[in-house]
């Protein structure tokens, strides 16, 4: 049983590991880098602190930020299902395991779409 699980280890996720493991809390951190949207991007923006810094060297000093409070749990699996049991959630993984959480965070991000329009010289 972890306090929380977190769905997704990109920056928003990552972010969710640091606080909960500075506030000691047991947690659970699942990954999928396989379709994962930042880490072919040659840097990181928008991100404070980290404007411009190559992802590989960003999840790098997120983790080591992260492992020094020995809080979380890092899983790369991609996520089958979730669903809540009573007043805990339980994630299933596509490899069949399956963990239990007081609480859950779905950092999974997004997936950018681009859309034809009439006019070439137009993105919706």
């Amino acid at each position: 049983m972890h306090d929380v699980i977190i769905i997704g280890a990109e920056p928003a996720g990552l972010q969710a590991s640091l606080t909960l493991s500075r506030y000691r809390r047991p947690h659970l951190v699942i990954s999928f880098p396989k379709i994962s949207r930042t880490r072919n991007a040659p840097a990181v923006h928008d991100f404070l602190a980290s404007d411009g810094i190559t992802h590989a060297d960003f999840y790098q000093k997120a983790k080591e930020q992260i492992a020094a409070y020995r809080m979380a749990y890092f899983v790369d699996d991609k996520v089958e299902s979730t669903s809540r049991s009573g007043e805990n959630f339980e994630v299933k993984l596509e490899d069949g395991t399956q963990f239990t959480g007081w609480k859950l965070i779905v950092a999974a991000g997004s997936i950018d779409l681009y859309f034809p329009a009439k006019d070439a010289s137009v993105m919706v």
